[in-house]
C-alpha cells in the first residue's frame, strides 16, 4: 500500500501577497493525475495529502518559503489566515476522491475564491 503524505510545492518570496496560486493548482492537477494513472494500472495507492494547510516556519528558510493552501501573515501579531485559490481547487478534488468530472482534468486557471 502507498500513502503519499506531505506532498506539495513551495514558493520562495520575501512577502507573499498574491493569493492566486495557479502554479500550485497546476502542480496538484499534474501530480494527482499521475497517481490516478498509477491506480488505473494497478498500483495500490490508498491516500494522498497536500503539504501544507498553512504557511509555516521552514527550518532552513524561516518564514520566507511558503507551502500552505492558506496564506499566513506572520508580520501581524494575530497571524491572520487567508485562503489561496488552491483551497477551493484542492477541496473539489478531495471531496470527489479525484477529479469530479472530465472538464476538471484540464487546468482552467485561477478561480477568485477570496
Amino acid at each position: 500500500m502507498i500513502y503519499v503524505t506531505e506532498n506539495g510545492v513551495s514558493e520562495k518570496v520575501q512577502r507573499c501577497t498574491d493569493l492566486c496560486d495557479d502554479w500550485r493548482m497546476q502542480y496538484f492537477k499534474d501530480y494527482i493525475n499521475e497517481m490516478l494513472k498509477a491506480v488505473k494500472d494497478g498500483v495500490n495507492v490508498k491516500g494522498y495529502t497536500a503539504w501544507s494547510l498553512l504557511d509555516k516556519f521552514e527550518w532552513d528558510e524561516g518564514f520566507s518559503e511558503r507551502f500552505g493552501l492558506f496564506y499566513v501573515d506572520f508580520l501581524n501579531k494575530n497571524k491572520p489566515r487567508c485562503p489561496k485559490a488552491s483551497v477551493q481547487y484542492y477541496k473539489r478534488i478531495i471531496s470527489s476522491n479525484g477529479f469530479p468530472n472530465q472538464r476538471d482534468l484540464f487546468f482552467t486557471g485561477c478561480i477568485n475564491t477570496y
